[in-house]
């Protein structure tokens, strides 16, 4: 592949190992999928097995959410039902666009703080082989942490089929995989590199990940409010609106993206 060779090759593997390397984000990358698609659904799971039934008969108005043939079940297997398929997925994408934020700070906005624009500029890339690597590089962080968070989940859902008795992976999944994940990742990305133009550095362009997590806390949780439900259909339009934001600012970052600024 022409992407792995060569000066893209020695690049790619350079911001590969600065995010690594770097000792405020590292411990961070590394807790996410521990804290979102681990210990959280693993203590939920805790708690709804030991708990004695009736302490279940508080949430049941939150029921209407579950589709027809888990209404028949017990209140312990509805109640972690609700949890994995509304609950989780928020988790899931946090922890997906954290990634892709954090490491998109630190490659765009790292370059400032520490002072290797100048080795950035000496290279024979072109502007835009820069910024693209560095949204390889960035998607590559998001994909190993979505894919480490899915396994973990995959194992926890096995351990509650058990315990539980009953399956509890929805079809919602199949869009939050293969439509919300990669479409969320970009805009993590995205929108750190072009909020990196406003920050002096990396740790200053992260500390604005937070506002990029906001919608996503306010889509999953608002629906608990019964304003509407996110069905499989609604969250393929919410993939699609946010694919078209993809769009919009991957063509406002490229065309803004300057190395000798990085800097823009």
């Amino acid at each position: 592949m022409k992407f792995l060779q060569g000066t893209n090759k020695l690049l790619f593997e350079k911001e590969v190992l600065g995010v690594w390397n770097e000792h405020m984000f590292r411990p961070i990358l590394l807790a996410m999928p521990a804290v979102f698609a681990i210990a959280a659904p693993a203590l939920f799971l805790g708690v709804i097995y030991i708990a004695p039934a009736e302490s279940f008969a508080g949430i049941q108005k939150f029921y209407e959410f579950l589709p027809g043939y888990v209404q028949h079940c017990s209140g312990e297997q509805m109640t972690y039902y609700l949890f994995f398929n509304i609950v989780c997925p928020m988790f899931f994408l946090l922890n997906t666009l954290l990634t892709a934020a954090l490491s998109s700070s630190a490659l765009f906005g790292g370059e400032k703080g520490g002072g290797t624009e100048e080795t950035l500029m000496l290279t024979p890339l072109s502007a835009r082989q820069i910024f693209r690597i560095k949204i390889k590089c960035s998607l590559l962080f998001a994909f190993l942490s979505s894919l480490v968070s899915f396994i973990a989940l995959v194992i926890l859902s096995a351990v509650a089929s058990i315990l539980l008795k009953m399956y509890f992976f929805s079809s919602l999944w199949i869009v939050i995989l293969f439509v919300l994940t990669p479409a969320i990742s970009v805009w993590g990305t995205l929108s750190m590199a072009l909020l990196a133009r406003v920050s002096e550095n990396a740790v200053s362009c992260a500390q604005l990940s937070g506002y990029a997590a906001l919608p996503i806390i306010l889509l999953f949780t608002l629906q608990l409010t019964g304003l509407y439900r996110l069905d499989f259909i609604a969250l393929l339009l919410v993939g699609g609106m946010v694919a078209v934001a993809d769009g919009l600012l991957w063509g406002a970052c490229l065309r803004r993206f300057s190395p000798d600024k990085l800097a823009w």
